[in-house]
């Protein structure tokens, strides 16, 4: 396995994840438009690596990290109203779903490509 390549992927799917959750008028569903793009370009470059299990990764990490910086970042009552517990639970949970969500999208992107260019 290629380590520098995994770690660009997931590099570049969380800075432009975090880009477009800093536009606060786009819904929050719009990150997986980065994800469906990486999907592709990995095809197009042509790069070996276990592109559903970065998705996965990156978002099982990265979505709890950016509810908790939103939480901090606008005095949001996440923790003040759930506790801690309840909480840390739902922010696991919604790593999974969002990773789940990810894993599939960075898939979707990467087998279009792979129709469309197939074909050519």
């Amino acid at each position: 396995m290629n380590w520098k390549r995994i770690f660009i992927i997931m590099l570049v799917i969380s800075l432009l994840t975090i880009a477009i959750k800093l536009i606060e008028d786009l819904p929050w569903w719009i990150f997986i438009l980065p994800c469906a793009i990486t999907g592709g370009t990995i095809y197009i470059i042509n790069w070996k690596i276990p592109h559903t299990l970065i998705g996965f990764i990156t978002g099982f990490l990265l979505w709890p990290l950016l509810n908790i910086f939103f939480h901090f970042k606008y005095d949001g009552p996440l923790f003040d109203k759930l506790g801690f517990f309840y909480s840390f639970l739902g922010l696991i949970t919604s790593g999974l779903l969002t990773g789940l969500l990810m894993a599939l999208t960075i898939n979707i992107g990467f087998l279009v490509a792979k129709n469309i260019l197939s074909k050519n």
